[in-house]
């Protein structure tokens, strides 16, 4: 046998024939081992030598076994019959050539067809030596064989079906990608079309799995032979990605919670991130650059309004061709921009985690036209999802760019600072507007030298900032800069010079102001309201209707009336608002206008004179007929009335009148403390330092004298009930009280 191989290629046709004939009788008496050397040299020959002659001595010697040794063949047919089926698919070359490998083909089809039961049934039992042979054929040097291979591979596929095609097919076409040349180009030129136009778009499961494997085979091997195909690639994947979802998720979606449905949002970009095509698309951006995405990234912009694989995709692009992507960055910007309020708060993160690394790659214009653009949004746009945009950006930019954000922090680190003065609103927003103000608190915090040395380093762009939102037409948007002005004039004492401010929070800001800056605002200056023109404003709004705007204008004024020298007590007539329904806050309001009651009392002789002895019946009176809670609250407000009174000290003495208030109120004392059983030992304890002090401040001035006999008899005997107490701490309270009254003369 191994005489007659190595003569079969050396002669004429007529001579093959006659050793082929030879070799067909000669494998019945051979060793199964030399049979099989002899399938293995014909399989080669067939493989690797391009001339026609061992083609023709190949398919001879098969004929001739397969004729005049059958079982020989059936032996063997796992090396005999996938070297026909290969040669069976011969193509026919030049027209000399034309008629001879047409024979060959028909002898091929002779060895196949005689020994396999029926083309499916032997393709479906040789299927992974057929598989085997096709690889190394399009492996082949041979443009012929390739071919061969190709149009072996073809019938493969159209005889059986995708299932059982799909683990091999893949990897044909990858090794077909793998080679080196013009030729690998051609063959990814052409099966890349295929493969998105009908084969990840088809609605037949199996052909969409095979095209979805095929795909990522091929961007294994095929490299940077991708890159001329990426513009359509990559958006076709991305389509894909959302056209390939299960229905019943938009079904779903349609009938979920907001929870819900951001939770379905994180699943499906999870999945899309950890999907074949994405990985697809990763080999691909390996190896892009400027040529490839002047025509890429429109598709991106089209994309982005459809779906959040965009986002990863532009985030990629940053870490593979950064300066590649800077012409393109605006582009991709204001895209993301356009997007990123219409979404869920899953893509918002998505789009939000995409504008922190592109602004990397992006012209300083193009990042300051986005930080203007935040701006105008927190200010004018009133719906939350603008909100919650401006933060998350700002946020991630802080995070993955701290350098262009430090380098933009002028207009960066303001709307951070106003952003973090965000208040709760209804209950259904409370937690996401406290989770935004929670990242703009991050976002201040991380980029300035502690929160004193941030206010005094952006000074300026945060008064210009929270001057904007006090003239906003959201009062929500009001309150926030007037808290923001508020920590300004807190941290800042004395460094504010004519602030702009005005509602709650509004009214809190004033109060910081002018009790932090009141030397700055004594000065003249044009445009500039004096510290009275201030209280006199607030005054006025003590007059509104609303319960808690009034308690907040009142302890405003409260807070304030030492700045003014003493401003009339007239606005706050009504203090007890008998118009209000709810109890509590009622009493709310009760409590606030007596604390600025005490607070507002001034040193003014001509005020005192005229209502002095009606604010001490106005208190006895609610000492006698109150609750515990505002009898302290009184108490208090007494306390700082007996503080302020001038008719205790020397010049403006009025024994009458004097004695006249000493009276009223320890008639009015005894009766809380004769029912000091119904409360707590601390509120009792409160009570009784509080009235410790107001008797200290009439002791101090020495006016006891003018305390009837028998008031003080009264009080005394109210306060030995507290002294028969079990509690010590009370009891010692009381009689130390006690005894002070009976030392006085």
């Amino acid at each position: 046998m191994s005489a007659l191989l190595n003569s079969i290629h050396d002669r004429s046709s007529v001579m093959q024939k006659a050793f082929a004939f030879a070799l067909g009788h000669l494998v019945r008496t051979a060793k199964d081992s030399s049979v099989e050397r002899l399938f293995l040299k014909l399989n080669s020959w067939y493989l690797e030598k391009e001339e026609p002659v061992y083609k023709s001595s190949c398919v001879l010697t098969v004929h001739a076994i397969s004729h005049y040794s059958p079982d020989v063949l059936k032996g063997h047919a796992c090396l005999a019959l996938p070297l026909a089926f290969l040669g069976m698919h011969q193509l026919p070359g030049p027209d000399e050539e034309q008629q001879s490998e047409s024979h060959d083909a028909t002898l091929w089809s002779e060895v196949w067809q005689e020994n396999v039961p029926g083309s499916f049934g032997g393709i479906r039992l040789y299927m992974t030596e057929l598989i085997a042979i096709t690889q190394k054929a399009l492996q082949s040097q041979s443009w012929k064989i390739k071919a061969q291979g190709a149009a072996a591979m073809a019938t493969v596929a159209r005889e059986q079906t995708g299932s059982l095609v799909a683990p091999h097919l893949g990897l044909v076409c990858a090794r077909m990608c793998e080679s080196t040349g013009t030729g690998a180009q051609r063959t990814v030129a052409v099966m890349l079309p295929t493969l998105l136009e009908k084969g990840i778009v088809s609605n037949v499961v199996e052909v969409r799995s095979l095209s979805i494997q095929t795909l990522v085979k091929i961007s294994k091997t095929a490299g940077a032979r991708l890159k001329p195909h990426a513009p359509r690639l990559i958006p076709a994947l991305l389509e894909a990605l959302s056209t390939l979802e299960p229905q019943v998720l938009n079904y779903l979606s349609l009938r979920a919670t907001e929870q819900e449905k951001s939770a379905m949002d994180a699943a499906r970009l999870s999945a899309a991130k950890s999907s074949p095509m994405m990985e697809t698309i990763n080999m691909c951006l390996q190896h892009l650059d400027v040529s490839v995405l002047g025509e890429l990234v429109p598709r991106l912009c089209e994309l982005l309004k459809s779906g959040g694989g965009c986002a990863s995709v532009i985030v990629s692009l940053t870490v593979q061709c950064p300066q590649d992507l800077t012409p393109y960055s605006g582009k991709l910007m204001s895209a993301l921009l356009n997007s990123i309020h219409d979404r869920s708060s899953v893509m918002q993160k998505a789009f939000a985690f995409a504008l922190g690394h592109l602004v990397r790659t992006a012209k300083d214009s193009s990042v300051e036209r986005l930080f203007l653009k935040l701006n105008s949004w927190y200010l004018e746009k009133e719906e939350p999802v603008y909100k919650s945009s401006c933060v998350l950006t700002v946020h991630a930019i802080s995070h993955y760019s701290p350098d262009v954000l430090k380098g933009h922090a002028c207009l960066a680190l303001p709307l951070a600072f106003l952003g973090m003065h965000q208040l709760p609103g209804p209950d259904e927003e409370q937690q996401s507007e406290s989770h935004d103000a929670t990242l703009w608190s991050e976002v201040w915090q991380e980029n300035v030298p502690g929160s004193f040395g941030g206010i005094r380093l952006y000074m300026t762009e945060l008064i210009a900032i929270t001057q904007k939102a006090l003239q906003s037409q959201s009062w929500k948007i009001k309150a926030q800069g007037a808290a923001a002005m508020a920590t300004v004039a807190r941290e800042q004492t004395g460094s504010l010079v004519a602030p702009h401010l005005g509602l709650e929070e509004l009214l809190r800001a004033i109060g910081s102001v002018v009790s932090k800056c009141s030397g700055e605002l004594q000065k003249p200056c044009a445009g500039q309201p004096t510290v009275a023109e201030v209280l006199e404003l607030v005054l006025k709004e003590c007059r509104k209707e609303s319960l808690v705007y009034k308690m907040a204008a009142l302890r405003c004024a409260g807070d304030n009336c030492p700045q003014s020298g003493g401003p009339s007590l007239r606005s706050r007539e009504g203090d007890d608002d008998d118009d209000t329904k709810a109890k509590e806050r009622q009493t709310d309001a009760l409590l606030c206008a007596f604390e600025v009651l005490g607070k507002a009392w001034p040193k003014n002789p001509q005020t005192q004179a005229r209502f002095q002895v009606d604010v001490c019946c106005l208190m006895c009176e609610k000492l006698k007929l109150s609750t515990w809670r505002v009898q302290l609250g009184v108490l208090q407000a007494m306390k700082a009335y007996f503080q302020g009174l001038m008719l205790l000290e020397k010049g403006h003495q009025d024994s009458t009148t004097l004695s006249l208030i000493l009276t009223e109120t320890c008639s009015a004392l005894t009766h809380p403390l004769e029912n000091w059983r119904q409360v707590f030992t601390s509120s009792v304890l409160s009570f009784v330092e509080a009235l410790k002090s107001c008797f200290c401040v009439t002791s101090m001035y020495e006016q006891w004298d003018c305390v009837p006999v028998k008031s003080r008899e009264h009080l005394q005997h109210s306060l030995s009930t507290l002294q028969t107490d079990s509690r010590p701490d009370l009891r010692d309270k009381a009689q130390e009280l006690r005894r002070h009254i009976q030392s006085q003369p």
